[in-house]
């Protein structure tokens, strides 16, 4: 004799015992299954246009006057960008931090951060920190900010995938 999997059902009826453990059988599959997704989605790192991913050409973002000492928030393609002159040198930084991209913001010049003094880009969503120059200093950030490459052409700055001349 065969063994059905409907065993005791017949067509149009459900016994109780029957409905309650096939819906405690979905529910612990729909619970696995959004653990599942959840653990993957914060676990591997979203991938981004500035690695390597997509190459844009170079993009005219204003020119080297526009830039002083404090940050200032430019876009490249999709992504901003924070260019400014450092020590002298025009230079650009991804704003969106490593960790879960959110947007990093910089300190107000008036307003230094309370852990250690300095001015500091600081990610909203899990307190990473980061130095003017890129570099993490505390946080769940694996590593500092992503240095965009940039030149100067005629008095203009341009952000691009390419080789900076």
């Amino acid at each position: 004799m065969k063994k059905s999997l409907t065993k005791g059902i017949t067509k149009g009826t459900l016994n109780r015992k029957d409905f309650l453990l096939w819906m405690i059988g979905f529910s612990l599959s729909s619970s696995i299954i959004t653990t599942l997704v959840t653990l993957y989605k914060n676990i591997i790192p979203p991938e981004r246009s500035l690695e390597g991913k997509l190459q844009l050409s170079w993009v005219d973002v204003g020119s080297e006057s526009m830039f002083n000492e404090i940050p200032k928030m430019v876009y490249y393609g999709e992504e901003p960008i924070y260019v400014y002159k450092l020590e002298g040198e025009i230079v650009a930084f991804s704003s969106v931090c490593p960790h879960v991209r959110c947007i990093v913001q910089w300190n107000p010049t008036d307003k230094p951060n309370p852990r250690n003094g300095e001015y500091t880009y600081d990610c909203p969503c899990h307190e990473s920190s980061f130095d003017i120059y890129g570099r993490r200093l505390w946080g769940p950030a694996p590593r500092g900010l992503f240095e965009q490459k940039l030149k100067i052409e005629n008095g203009k700055v341009m952000l691009g995938g390419g080789t900076p001349s």
